[in-house]
């Protein structure tokens, strides 16, 4: 074999060489000494020119992959013209947002989402392709390492050639080198690319969260201004049917007139409910003023927040009137509203404050001696229901025990004016034992448990003729839940009777309940 053609043999080895270029255009031209490397990434052909004394070769790697059309194929996606325009500020994807025409509603999401998922899927597409060229590459060069390293070996047998022809060897090796050279270049451009394809996708994302980001304030926003409009509607509403009653009728400023006394309870019956969003509180009604506007506490423990409703329905939809911040923390479940003031038992404190809510101050206060607090003798609910307000026909009531009443219950009539202390009575029942009560006509009663489904009345105590009955059994019956039928437990932390509607208000969970009490004939005292 002449030194010719074993110098073709040598640089053919790079005919062998499989790349597969996914990226860029034009030509990489290289020149060593006495040759010349150029790598056609267009027609995806490998040139090498080597001279020695007599030789001028060409080698063309004629097995590349990649065809010249699909050379361009990352760079098909046009990115810009899916990038949304991020942040809220007014880009272009907030132009189509605030342009499109939708007949009464707004779109669910912008199209900014959709071309974002588009772009993703491509751009993984894209670094599939990537990888495949990166994979051949590493293989391109791991086989050019291997044939570098046997020219090397085989350079070595040949001392005893001439100088000329060592010259032209070594030119074919510099030649061999450029080639390695150019791969790594190319892969470095491999890796720029794929780093690019990193970048967007980082950019689709986080500009997909920030959309999503602006959607939600967009949306909360809209959704402040429905309630707000319902809330403004509601009221002119109100005030509307409150001035057509005024011109049928002079406005009754008195108190509203309750059924006399005595009352005899035949039955209660299951009622109905209305879901909220707190899992504890006190629902509060004024017998004496407005039927419609409801007053909420919301919590179990300690509060200053008073929540004011114009009606059940403004209550379901979380529509405030009017939200009064107190100048003092009410503690428990036992508040009650009577003549437009709120009673409750001031926290960390034996007082009850009386707050009038049309002036906005606090009207009186009255201290209970030695009353248990802080869960001293709480109802069996616990939730700090030592001090345990009520209202029936009679006016204002307390129940409370102490230390000296051996936690026995102990019910005081209050002045609503002034909250004195007009008359008091001591029983023989123990407040822990009982699931919570309520006044009627001047009679206290007495749950058996706040969870059971349904429960009893387990004690009576009538303050008129001071006769107290304990119940054993289920004589007068209480669902304690308007789905009383399921198996699921209720929870009642508070229980109200309100004599205008002949109501009980429990609250129990995350919802209000109100079950009608039937009554006996007056005649009926059997």
């Amino acid at each position: 074999m002449d030194r010719h053609q074993w110098l073709c043999n040598l640089l053919f080895v790079t005919s062998f060489l499989t790349f597969r270029p996914t990226v860029g255009s034009g030509t990489n031209h290289f020149k060593s000494d006495r040759c010349e490397y150029d790598i056609d990434l267009e027609k995806n052909s490998v040139r090498a020119v080597c001279e020695g004394e007599s030789s001028h070769v060409q080698v063309y790697a004629k097995t590349a992959t990649v065809n010249a059309a699909n050379v361009d194929a990352t760079e098909r996606i046009k990115y810009s013209a899916h990038r949304p325009g991020g942040g809220g500020g007014g880009g272009k994807a907030a132009q189509d947002w605030n342009g499109m025409e939708f007949p009464g509603q707004a779109p669910l999401l912008p199209a900014s989402f959709l071309n974002a998922s588009n772009v993703l899927k491509d751009i993984q597409q894209n670094l599939g392709v990537g990888a495949v060229a990166m994979a051949n590459i590493t293989a391109m060069l791991n086989r050019a390492d291997a044939t570098l390293r046997s020219d090397l070996e085989a350079l070595g047998r040949l001392e005893s050639q001439p100088a000329a022809f060592r010259e032209s060897v070594a030119a074919a090796f510099r030649n061999q080198y450029n080639f390695m050279k150019t791969l790594i270049l190319t892969q470095n451009a491999e890796l720029t690319k794929l780093i690019h394809a990193v970048d967007r996708l980082a950019g689709v994302a986080r500009d997909s969260i920030q959309n999503t980001i602006d959607l939600y304030a967009r949306t909360t926003s809209q959704l402040i201004q429905v309630n707000q409009t319902m809330l403004v509607m509601r009221k002119m509403f109100y005030s509307d049917i409150r001035r057509q009653k005024e011109k049928s009728s002079e406005e009754i400023k008195s108190e509203k007139k309750i059924d006399e006394c005595p009352r005899i309870i035949s039955a209660i019956g299951t009622g109905e409910k209305l879901s909220v969003q707190w899992e504890n509180g006190v629902v509060m009604r004024d017998p004496t003023a407005s039927q419609e506007r409801l007053w909420v506490m919301t919590g179990g423990d300690t509060s200053d927040q008073l929540l004011q409703y114009d009606s059940e329905l403004d209550l379901r939809y979380h529509l405030v009137s009017r939200q009064y911040s107190l100048p003092f923390y009410c503690e428990g479940t036992g508040h009650v509203v009577y003549r437009r003031s709120l009673y409750c038992h001031k926290a960390g404190t034996r007082s009850i404050l009386k707050y009038n809510l049309k002036r906005g101050s606090t009207a009186a206060e009255i201290e209970l001696p030695s009353a248990g607090i802080g869960n001293t003798f709480p109802y069996r609910f616990r939730l700090k229901s030592d001090i345990d307000l009520a209202v029936d026909e009679m006016g204002l009531w307390v129940v409370y025990t102490t230390k000296e009443a051996v936690g026995k219950m102990i019910i005081s009539k209050l002045n609503p004016r002034t909250l004195s202390i007009e008359k008091t009575w001591m029983t023989s029942f123990p407040k822990q034992l009982v699931g919570n009560t309520f006044m009627i006509c001047g009679v206290l009663y007495a749950t058996n448990s706040h969870t059971d489904t349904p429960t009893f009345i387990r004690y009576i105590y009538d303050t008129n003729t001071q006769q107290e009955t304990v119940y054993e059994s289920a004589k007068i019956s209480f669902p304690n839940a308007v789905d009383y039928n399921s198996t699921a437990q209720a929870n009642s932390v508070m229980l109200d009777y309100n004599p205008y509607e002949k109501k009980l208000y429990s609250w129990s969970k995350t919802n209000i309940e109100m079950f009608p009490v039937y009554f006996k004939m007056p005649l009926d005292k059997n």
